[in-house]
């Protein structure tokens, strides 16, 4: 129940056409309780039958594989940064630069 104000706000806030990220966050940590909340119950009950441990099962294996995409896409858009490349190149040119021609 306690999802449903958050929920029901994301819904109505996604079908304007601009949208803003910074006007969604204050949501993100009741979702986060109900998401943790409805991990702990499929802990708390694993054992109790064979439906319970399927739940319990793909419950993890979304949380692994949430982890695994979210390494993944960090990974990806470490290259997509421009900033990122032009300071890599500015290092390297710095480095040799440091070596002996540039004296202070």
């Amino acid at each position: 129940m306690q999802f449903l104000p958050c929920g029901f706000f994301v819904l109505l806030y996604s079908i304007l056409p601009h949208k803003e990220l910074r006007f969604i966050l204050p949501a993100v940590p009741v979702i986060n309780l109900v998401v943790a909340t409805g991990a702990l119950r499929l802990w708390q009950n694993r054992d109790r039958d064979m439906l319970s441990r399927a739940l319990w099962i793909l419950g993890a294996s979304a949380l692994i594989a949430s982890v695994a995409l979210s390494v993944a896409f960090l990974y990806v858009s470490s290259w997509n940064y421009p900033g990122g490349h032009a300071l890599a190149q500015f290092h390297t040119i710095a480095s040799a630069g440091s070596s002996g021609s540039l004296r202070h």
